[in-house]
């Protein structure tokens, strides 16, 4: 009789131990999940933020094409409006060369800066105007 008891008692400590390493990997499973949620959150969040400046910095570039003339030797700093007020940028103009002709050349240089969580991000593109000379 006393043999059945002590195995009695062996299943009881099986079971236990059988629960605890079902709660663990449990837990750990649900942590690798939570964080992959939340990583995938932050990804698109940070798409969204570059897909905004993109099309921001596409109309300022469309803004500058509009002109018709750049001006060399010219910065320009400023916010977008709301909705966008998170965004900046600076414009910056230069000659692209040296010479009588080539003064038509401008080098202007976009930068569009905003804040995602603790870090500063930008986009930096740089083209070339062609301004006509006035007869």
């Amino acid at each position: 009789m006393f043999r059945p008891l002590k195995e009695k008692y062996r299943r009881r400590g099986s079971f236990l131990l059988e629960a605890l390493l079902a709660v663990s990997i449990l837990s750990v499973s649900l942590t690798l999940v939570i964080q992959s949620l939340l990583s995938t959150f932050r990804a698109t969040v940070y798409s969204k933020d570059y897909s905004v400046a993109q099309i921001l910095l596409d109309n300022k570039i469309q803004e500058f094409k509009q002109k018709g003339i750049v001006e060399n030797n010219w910065d320009e700093d400023g916010r977008f409006p709301e909705p966008y007020e998170k965004y900046s940028y600076h414009i910056e103009s230069t000659s692209a060369a040296d010479g009588e002709k080539l003064k038509t050349v401008s080098e202007v240089i976009f930068n569009i800066f905003w804040v995602s969580g603790k870090n500063q991000k930008n986009i930096t593109v740089s083209t070339y105007f062609f301004n006509t000379l006035d007869e």
